[in-house]
């Protein structure tokens, strides 16, 4: 659980996991399932928060955890969408990069 029962190390220390997506350097590489199951696991904490915000018992470490959720969603959303137009195009997936949240965060529709 996150937020208010969380100690704010705690909360610095978790990490985006779709981070370890990049294959350069020795790092894990993510598959699909593995970034959908991330997603997954930060839409239900996201969803949760939510439910902390509507009732009223949300925290400001709550709200900065939301936002910065929110942004890794975009960012996870954005490294599966790579991965997905790689191989329809004949490329490797494994290339997909996670892009920063200044790149994600500025897509215009």
């Amino acid at each position: 659980m996150v937020g208010a029962q969380e100690e704010p190390g705690l909360l610095r220390r978790r990490q985006n996991n779709c981070a370890r997506a990049r294959t350069d350097l020795g790092e894990e590489a993510m598959d699909d399932k593995k970034v959908t199951d991330h997603i997954d696991e930060l839409a239900r904490e996201e969803h949760e928060l939510f439910e902390r915000e509507s009732h009223g018992t949300a925290n400001d470490a709550d709200r900065v955890r939301l936002q910065r959720i929110q942004v890794m969603l975009d960012q996870c959303w954005d490294l599966l969408r790579q991965r997905q137009a790689r191989r329809a195009a004949g490329l490797d997936p494994e290339e997909a990069q996670l892009r920063d949240e200044k790149t994600v965060e500025g897509y215009t529709g």
